[in-house]
């Protein structure tokens, strides 16, 4: 917290500051008097300074000739600045004594505007930066946090936060669960975890963004569940990660006709893309990921029916067919296999997808897609700033479906289970350069 020293001598007005500005998580401290201000700051450094121009100057204070019959806060802001520099001094005060304030006031806040609570959500931004070096920095880094890991729903979350070890909670624009990862290569990467509380592409921007503003990561991961479509390459439980975003959330409703869309989106950062096609070389760093021990789950059983017509399949005979080659081809075996990882582009249409023709007619338009979610879109667009202020988004999505596939809902536990897994051990694997911004 950043340290407040508030000058005030009327005891009700006191009250509503330190209310008001311990909500805002500020330290606050309460000066009677000019007197009082000096010896507080003189024993104490204070971040910064709240202050009226018309206050009792206390006894010392009164007793300096050039005090008496002036602007008592004035000369307080001109000492403060003259003892601690680098203090940031604020003017609180009716309208009509602003005329009267000169430098060195940093700003200059009217009381008839905004209020004493409305005064610390103010100061609060204006101190953002400064507050995160407090938080966070050590004062040697040029970011407070690596890498930040957005999840959506309490699975998700829970999943990452039982791999993260000690942490501790911080409350910014968002609420964020922050640790120290341990890598392999004897570093460690500050990690901070936050939770969308809705699904869908708009709350995931604006959490990306409050993100982007508070911790400034040099990477993001958005680590959850996803649906895979019908392939006999990968199936439930395996971990899909994003090159490339096919964001079909703006489309276009016709009489008569299928819906057209304007398909938007485009790859991710070339980071991630070399990283993702060098992952198969790197097998060693992260191979254990999927074993069960760190899985932390049993996989669910799936049994095979070669009957399309069983209520477990839907949509057209065709696209069942597809579902049970792929079932077939993924568990029609006596030993379960491990989860493996797999690479390529990602339906985002911020829609929940059980309809098998809608997801075939996205399949025609981007073909090679392995999943569909609804938050990519949103994490993508917070993130692309323009040269070189885009943000490198690693999507890790555990399937959780199969389009066409009515599943056990055992599933949607395993796969976010699965996605934690790959997300941590592939940052703890040291892979994750934060060196370059």
């Amino acid at each position: 917290m950043l340290k407040l020293l508030i000058v005030e001598d009327d005891t009700y007005h006191k009250d509503l500051f330190v209310r008001a500005f311990l909500s805002a998580r500020f330290e606050p401290t309460v000066a009677i008097d000019a007197d009082d201000a000096i010896a507080k700051i003189d024993s104490m450094d204070f971040d910064v300074v709240v202050t009226d121009l018309m206050m009792a100057p206390g006894i010392h204070f009164a007793k300096n000739e050039t005090v008496k019959g002036a602007l008592t806060g004035q000369f307080l802001a001109e000492e403060i600045k003259r003892r601690k520099p680098a203090t940031r001094v604020y003017l609180y005060s009716i309208a009509a004594e602003h005329d009267k304030a000169k430098p060195p006031f940093d700003r200059v806040f009217n009381k008839s505007e905004i209020n004493v609570e409305e005064l610390a959500n103010r100061l609060q931004q204006l101190t953002a930066a400064k507050f995160r070096a407090h938080e966070l920095n050590d004062g040697n880094t040029p970011t407070a946090v690596d890498v930040g890991i957005i999840t959506i729903r309490e699975d998700e979350f829970t999943a990452v936060l039982r791999r993260l070890g000690e942490r501790r909670t911080l409350s910014m624009r968002q609420h964020y669960e922050v640790a120290e990862l341990p890598t392999q290569t004897g570093k460690s990467l500050r990690v901070a975890a936050v939770r969308c509380p809705e699904q869908g592409q708009g709350v995931a921007q604006a959490v990306t963004r409050d993100m982007i503003e508070d911790m400034n990561p040099a990477w993001l991961f958005l680590v959850g569940i996803a649906g895979g479509f019908p392939c006999a390459d990968y199936s439930l439980g395996d971990v899909a990660l994003a090159s490339r975003l096919n964001d079909f959330s703006v489309s276009a409703a016709i009489q008569d006709q299928r819906p057209e869309f304007n398909i938007g989106g485009g790859p991710m950062h070339i980071d991630v893309v070399n990283l993702l096609a060098h992952l198969p070389a790197l097998d060693k760093r992260i191979h254990a990921w999927n074993h069960q021990r760190n899985v932390r789950t049993k996989k669910p059983v799936v049994d095979v029916c070669s009957d399309i017509a069983n209520s477990r399949y839907y949509g057209p005979n065709w696209w069942r067919e597809s579902v049970l080659r792929s079932i077939e081809a993924n568990f029609n075996s006596s030993k379960a296999r491990r989860p493996k990882v797999i690479s390529g582009p990602t339906i985002d249409a911020n829609t929940l997808v059980k309809d098998a023709n809608l997801a075939h007619q996205w399949q025609q338009s981007a073909r090679h897609t392995s999943t569909v979610e609804m938050e990519l879109g949103g994490v993508y667009h917070a993130a692309f700033r323009g040269g070189n202020r885009n943000y490198r988004i690693v999507a890790v999505r555990g399937i959780s479906d199969i389009i066409g596939y009515r599943r056990s809902p055992d599933w949607t536990a395993y796969a976010c289970e699965t996605a934690a897994s790959f997300a941590v051990s592939l940052l703890k694997s040291g892979l994750i350069d934060c060196a370059r911004r």
